[in-house]
């Protein structure tokens, strides 16, 4: 199976799976556009149905029909390592900044998720949380993931971090 590609658009994802399947079709999202996505069954553990439609006079007619897995948001390396590390906001952060560094701490397409129930970190010793959600009809993702908000522990004043203040020196060339 493909990894999404996060510098890329959902469609952009699904139509290189498209590509990558079929590799004399090279179709651009200019000559065929997606439906939307449907869960699918029986169609060798793939989780969705999408049909495309061949857009008029761009080199190709008609529609076709493609199954693949979209990816269960509670599932995935990211997500496991994501679980292990929460993501850190700042305390003036915007639930859309807040969105944008779940999607980058995740590793997802950030236009693909929607942000609900969310707790905001009380201080740095009590966490909030966050449920990520796919969209409805998102192309890559399916369900939801719940999400460790933290807000950075308070700045450490620098001449207590360093300590030790008489440096060696560097040798001279030799």
């Amino acid at each position: 199976m493909a990894k999404v590609n996060t510098s890329i658009t959902a469609a952009a994802n699904v139509l290189a799976l498209i590509n990558a399947a079929n590799p004399s079709l090279n179709a651009t999202e200019a000559q065929i556009t997606a439906g939307v996505p449907t869960t699918a069954a029986g169609t060798g553990g793939r989780n969705t149905a999408i049909t495309y439609t061949a857009v008029d006079n761009q080199g190709f007619s008609g529609t076709q029909t493609f199954s693949y897995t979209r990816r269960a948001l509670a599932s995935g390396e990211a997500i496991a390592a994501a679980k292990a590390i929460p993501v850190v906001i700042a305390e003036g952060d915007t639930d859309a900044q807040v969105k944008t560094k779940v999607a980058v701490a995740l590793g997802l397409i950030e236009s693909e998720i929607a942000l609900s129930d969310i707790v905001r970190p009380a201080d740095e010793s009590t966490p909030g949380s966050a449920d990520v959600d796919a969209i409805a009809n998102s192309l890559l993702y399916t369900g939801t993931y719940a999400v460790t908000l933290t807000v950075p522990d308070a700045d450490v004043p620098l001449d207590e971090a360093a300590s030790v203040t008489d440096l060696d020196g560097f040798d001279a060339e030799g």
